[in-house]
């Protein structure tokens, strides 16, 4: 999935819609996200040049990445094998 928002957070909205949480990490606008295939966690990738990794079931960020030098609008990635 890619999408493009304004955004510099992300509600999730499961089941019925009504909001769960709030993911807010990021310093720019969110241009992509991709989820893992057990639907637990999600990456995002910003204008503010990071990419974050969420537990989504945790509502929790668990690692913000600093390596792309400009606007991302796709991303990927496998980490300890939860892609």
């Amino acid at each position: 999935m890619q999408f493009g928002t304004l955004a510099y957070a992300l509600d999730l909205f499961p089941g019925l819609g009504e909001l769960k949480t709030t993911l807010s990490k990021h310093k720019g606008p969110i241009f992509t996200l991709k989820w893992n295939k057990k639907g637990d966690y999600l990456l995002t990738g910003s204008c503010d040049k990071t990419a974050i990794v969420w537990d989504v079931r945790a509502e929790e960020w668990k690692q913000q990445f600093e390596f792309h030098s400009g606007l991302r609008l796709h991303s990927s990635c496998r980490i300890n094998g939860l892609s």
